[in-house]
């Protein structure tokens, strides 16, 4: 932008703070007071305050700009251009709606195109009743500034216009103004980008899910029933093709200053609005989809209610995307009025996705956590006892591109039939069934599981191919007769390229125990109360204790057994029998037949149709090293690896060869530890002599 003469008339007597002046010189703060002091005695010192004895001093604009210009200082020679955009609200804009009348010229002027200085009442009159007949947005506040006194309505229409050229555009000043108005007010609540554009593109996703590709429509329809400030609506615009019209639906009870204010950044912006008549349910716009922001500040108990009163109004074929505090949508509750409403909410079966975000969603309360919940009806092809809901925790997160673009897949494949769950590879989502969240009454979603701990030796090799070479090593280090046993099972690709995460394959995933036994995947088979007097050495049923040894000879006589123990459940090969008492261990049981007293317990894995399975050895590597950590000792929070179902038969045989080059190996160190004590025995006892060596026989025929 240039300096103009023109441009030096349109700015209004204004002021300035210190940090208003650092960002128009674009330095950090403390630059400012430097130049203050450096200055204080030279021919260009700095503008006196306005008041000395304010402990926040305020500047004359003008003054301030003037002696940037002087001086060339700061990394900004466009001050005067502008300087408006960094100004406190000058007198005619000084009162509580002040920046709401500003608001509305700046809307005004980008609705128009008007240059609004030197315009009398009654034309800004005219505009505001040609743009806002109905008083929606910014009537009420047009009328205001026409009667201000001429003097002020010529400042207040020039910094209008001065605002509007100093950001480049009335809208860009327009949100300018929003972000001041948020410092200034404290408002904790407003959205960070990333929280915004998740919900941006949930939304858009959710209606092209629902109408096919949204390029195909001329018009996309959205209904905003939160009393929020437009941030959702907006992202919502950014994300959609220019091609297509956007019109948002509010409802006509929400009529406030924040409600005419979303508006209007909402019109600034080309959006379309309209509001739903009072007798209107937002079910009757089917093909449109509501997403609401949700205000926590009043407690949980008022956020349930909003989502209670939106799932009654929500139509069969809608969606709706709510943004909330987790405390009231996933922690869980301590007032037992808000835990039966959630409870009542979940028993609709209309929530199809429930996901904890990261802290920082609102910037103003950084320690916050959000989280979102999409309701809608299931897929008409799943029967009610087979429909699901999916669980994801982003917490340890960040909202990244990726992150966003994965959780919205995620969101979407929740939304089909069981083939299309079946066939989609969950990043972050897990898919629990409905009935086991309606009977929650606390978290309602599961920590996500942490990286997976590696065992000694694997733990800096952080890459597929890093693995890959060490696993070459090892093979070529071994002898002849095992690596011939083992080299055919060791048959490995990489399928992790530099630097990628250790804890999770391109179609692999991490669950932990808890989510895995909700999911049906794991079943939980308890230990046996076994009486000591029952157990005998040898005889019978075998028998593990929480010793986890499986070649003890402890046993219990089968006549016993089927007399004191009729309902007793034997081990199956592969189960995992694991103890949670004092330290958490774990040991699978390859051949099964096995008895196990509690308190020992088992989890035996069970096959289904999905393209995702367990291999018991890695359920049992990961209880183990779990169990190594104080604070995670708790076997349900223990992460466990699901791998492609085409991937647990190899890994299987490359486990049980290596397990039986291990026997092998072990069997030579018994045999050649047993060679060494015969020698050593024979050795003291003159049972044995030997020959002597020629090297021996000469050295001793020297030193004779």
């Amino acid at each position: 932008m240039t300096s103009t003469s023109a441009s030096s008339t349109t700015l209004t007597p204004a002021t300035m703070s210190l940090s208003d002046v650092a960002r128009l010189a674009r330095v950090q703060r403390p630059v400012v007071t430097t130049w203050r002091r450096r200055k204080a005695h030279t021919t260009q010192p700095f503008p006196a305050p306005i008041d000395p004895t304010s402990s926040r001093p305020l500047f004359d604009a003008l003054e301030v700009v003037e002696w940037l210009e002087e001086t060339d200082l700061g990394n900004n020679r466009e001050v005067r251009a502008d300087a408006a955009a960094f100004t406190q609200l000058p007198v005619p804009f000084a009162g509580p709606d002040g920046a709401g009348h500003l608001a509305s010229l700046l809307c005004l002027k980008a609705l128009t195109g008007e240059l609004l200085a030197g315009m009398t009442g009654p034309d800004l009159l005219d505009l505001a009743d040609e743009c806002d007949p109905g008083d929606h947005f910014l009537y009420t506040e047009i009328a205001a500034v026409a009667g201000l006194t001429a003097t002020a309505l010529a400042t207040a229409t020039a910094h209008a216009d001065a605002l509007a050229d100093a950001c480049f555009t009335p809208t860009a000043a327009l949100e300018t103004l929003e972000r001041t108005e948020r410092i200034r007010r404290g408002d904790e609540e407003a959205l960070s980008f990333a929280a915004a554009t998740l919900m941006g593109d949930l939304a858009i996703a959710l209606l092209t899910n629902d109408t096919g590709d949204a390029t195909d429509s001329a018009e996309a329809s959205f209904i905003d029933v939160s009393p929020g400030n437009g941030d959702v609506l907006l992202a919502v615009r950014d994300r959609l093709p220019e091609n297509i019209e956007m019109v948002a639906y509010t409802p006509a009870a929400q009529t406030g200053p924040a409600s005419r204010g979303a508006i209007r950044r909402l019109r600034s912006r080309g959006i379309g609005h309209r509001q739903l008549a009072d007798d209107a349910q937002p079910g009757l716009l089917a093909h449109s989809v509501v997403v609401a922001h949700l205000r926590g500040a009043a407690g949980p108990g008022s956020v349930l209610d909003a989502v209670d009163n939106l799932l009654l109004e929500l139509g069969s074929a809608q969606r709706a995307v709510v943004l909330a505090p987790a405390e009231a949508l996933v922690d869980r509750l301590r007032d037992h009025a808000d835990t039966n409403a959630r409870a009542e909410i979940l028993r609709s079966d209309r929530i199809r996705s429930i996901v904890t975000l990261p802290a920082g969603g609102l910037p103003g309360r950084p320690r916050q956590h959000l989280a979102l919940w999409v309701l809608g009806d299931a897929h008409p092809d799943v029967p009610s006892e087979r429909q699901w809901t999916t669980t994801a925790d982003l917490r340890d997160r960040t909202l990244s591109g990726d992150v966003t673009t994965d959780l919205v897949n995620d969101v979407l494949a929740a939304l089909g039939n069981e083939d299309t769950v079946r066939s989609h590879a969950f990043r972050f989502s897990r898919r629990v069934a409905a009935h086991s969240v309606r009977a929650r009454s606390q978290h309602l979603v599961d920590a996500r599981p942490r990286p997976l701990a590696w065992t000694t030796g694997a733990a800096a090799l952080q890459t597929g191919p890093d693995l890959a070479l060490r696993i070459g090593d090892l093979a070529r280090h071994l002898d002849e007769a095992t690596r011939t046993l083992v080299a055919p099972a060791l048959m490995v690709e990489t399928t992790h390229a530099a630097g990628a995460a250790p804890d999770m394959g391109p179609r692999g995933s991490v669950e932990t125990i808890e989510g895995l036994l909700a999911s049906g995947a794991l079943v939980l088979v308890p230990g046996h109360r076994l009486a000591s007097d029952h157990l005998t050495p040898g005889r019978g049923a075998r028998v593990v204790d929480d010793s986890l040894d499986l070649a003890s000879d402890l046993s219990i006589d089968h006549l016993t057994l089927a007399a004191t123990y009729p309902r007793s459940q034997f081990t199956e090969p592969g189960d995992v029998i694991f103890v949670a008492a004092g330290s958490l261990r774990a040991v699978v049981d390859p051949d099964g037949a096995s008895l196990v007293r509690f308190p020992a317990r088992v989890l035996r894995v069970r096959s289904r149709d999905d393209k995702q399975g367990l291999l018991p050895d890695l359920i049992c590597r990961a209880i183990n090293a779990h169990g190594v950590e104080p604070s995670q000792r708790s076997w349900k929070t223990t992460p466990v690896p699901v791998l492609p179902r085409d991937q647990l038969a190899p890994a299987a045989r490359a486990a049980l060869a290596v397990d039986d080059a291990l026997e092998a190996s072990q069997r030579q160190v018994e045999l050649l530890r047993e060679l060494k004590d015969l020698v050593l025995e024979g050795t003291a006892r003159t049972l044995l002599t030997f020959e002597p060596t020629a090297d021996v026989t000469e050295e001793s025929t020297e030193s004779s």
